[in-house]
């Protein structure tokens, strides 16, 4: 991590010099600028963690990724990897820059080679989590999300992202599980609120998915989608009227 004064210079070397003049794409440039070195001030679990070396590189080709120049921040990682090859943050984030321009194999590499460093990085893992869920590699996808649960067990994403491979499965039980976790911390999260419905129909818990619906409905009454599933399981449920009554709103 950056030392304050370290933080301090970087900033320092990368501010306007003239307030007045400031432009809208030096105001972007610096709000990135601002959350990398937030993001390093803060230090959290979820803040950028960076090796202790060529942390200035890192700094820069990070903030050249978040502002969409991958091919600058390519340039630096690579630079960093030719003096440091084990530097876990550099193989990480050259691996998403990768798969930002749809090289999808040469990021799966990179991400994975920064795991024999440092196995215990849950942000690496649910990045791999995530290529192989959408490249369709299940087994890999459950492997990444074991171990990012295993470090952040309150992990929202990868707890959807189980949910949602125990749906998959036919595991709905577990499905059921997993997404009611998620809502206890993000009652906000109606996507989650629609999986669960689901689910819950799936294992023939009718009532319990009748009230997700309504939950979902009182939060966002012109989801058509979920209104239309709320009206064909008040059909399944018996409740015709009802259900009638749901599909005029839905048209």
């Amino acid at each position: 991590m950056f030392e304050p004064r370290q933080l301090q210079k970087f900033f320092a070397l990368n501010a306007p010099r003239d307030y007045n003049q400031i432009t809208d794409v030096e105001i972007s440039r610096h709000l990135v600028y601002l959350f990398v070195f937030l993001s390093f001030a803060k230090g959290s679990s979820r803040a950028l963690q960076v090796d202790s070396n060529h942390n200035q590189e890192l700094v820069e080709a990070m903030v050249a990724q978040q502002s969409g120049r991958y091919l600058d921040a390519i340039k630096i990682y690579r630079t960093i990897l030719d003096a440091s090859p084990r530097n876990k943050d550099a193989l990480h984030h050259f691996g998403m820059a990768m798969y930002a321009l749809k090289r999808v194999n040469e990021a799966r590499q990179l991400l994975r080679a920064s795991l024999v460093v440092n196995n215990d990085q849950p942000d690496v893992h649910m990045n791999l989590a995530r290529i192989s869920f959408n490249e369709k590699s299940f087994d890999e996808t459950d492997q990444h999300l074991v171990e990012v649960l295993r470090l952040t067990p309150d992990h929202a994403e990868a707890r959807i992202l189980k949910g949602r491979r125990y749906a998959a499965n036919s595991r709905h039980a577990e499905a059921v599980e997993q997404f009611l976790t998620v809502l206890d911390s993000k009652p906000d999260d109606l996507d989650v609120a629609l999986r669960l419905a689901d689910s819950y129909e799936k294992i023939g818990k009718l009532q319990d998915a009748i009230l997700y619906y309504e939950y979902i409905l009182q939060h966002a009454p012109s989801d058509r989608k979920a209104r239309i599933n709320y009206a064909l399981l008040l059909r399944r449920a018996g409740q015709l009227d009802e259900s009638l009554k749901q599909c005029e709103e839905g048209l």
